[in-house]
């Protein structure tokens, strides 16, 4: 089997969302041993969303060095694509479950300031 180079052209740039480390879950076992029982990885710092343990990593978390030990093989640059796709995929989830909670609290209030502005409206004076 020929050797798959690593192309210095096809990168992965982490924007360190922290999406991939808040959904272990979907990954199914793969990272069960970093799950710190709720799909967050326990080395995930919630505050700034960077790893505690980033030098010492374990090496699938390592884009770069985990392809040589568990996806060489295929192709880099479409290890690199699929990658990426996976991130944009897990932001996209990420975006979506902020969105519902903010939804979720505008419908509590609602009923609220409907009842408010009902009962505004019942002592008014009518013309």
């Amino acid at each position: 089997m020929a050797e798959n180079p690593i192309s210095e052209i096809a990168v992965f740039e982490c924007d360190r969302c922290g999406a991939c480390c808040r959904h272990l879950k979907l990954f199914g076992q793969a990272y069960a041993s970093l799950d710190r029982g709720d799909g967050i990885c326990r080395h995930l710092d919630p505050e700034n969303n960077l790893c505690r343990i980033y030098e010492n990593r374990p090496l699938i978390c390592n884009v770069r060095e985990g392809y040589k030990v568990f996806f060489s093989d295929m192709p880099y640059d479409e290890y690199i694509a699929m990658t990426v796709q996976g991130c944009e995929k897990l932001k996209a989830l990420m975006k979506q479950e902020k969105e519902i909670p903010e939804q979720q609290l505008q419908k509590k209030h609602l009923p609220e300031n409907a009842r408010e502005e009902n009962e505004l409206r019942k002592n008014e004076i009518p013309d």
